[in-house]
């Protein structure tokens, strides 16, 4: 359990400083953005906040969960897993995260406003 909240926990962190980091380059590049970049770093934005939510829950709520009743957290049987709402929503959050990187790297790129 130790173990585990080492790992998981890091990874909450390392996404906490990963927002805290887009909202830099935000700020670095808002005068040069065009509506495409607004639009972009909200999307990446938002994406990052549902993903750490999904590590968040997988963090400290799944040993909570596996202490009581370790069936609820099985991935091939467990209710969890087994339901495709939660599986939608966690690949919807994924999707949402990397498609919003990839159009805040194509914006940055067009801003020109990390020179060389």
């Amino acid at each position: 359990m130790n173990e585990w909240l080492l790992v998981n926990g890091l990874g909450v962190i390392g996404f906490l400083l990963a927002l805290i980091g887009i909202l830099g380059i935000f700020f670095k590049q808002f005068n040069d953005l065009t509506e495409l970049g607004m639009i972009s770093f909200l999307i990446t934005f938002v994406g990052q906040v549902l993903y750490n939510a999904g590590i968040y829950y997988e963090t400290f709520i799944w040993p909570v969960l596996a202490e009581s009743d370790p069936i609820l957290v099985q991935l091939s049987s467990g209710p969890i897993y087994s339901n495709p709402i939660f599986f939608i929503m966690l690949m919807l959050a994924g999707s949402i995260y990397v498609i919003g990187f990839l159009i805040v790297g194509y914006s940055t790129y067009k801003t020109d406003s990390f020179n060389k």
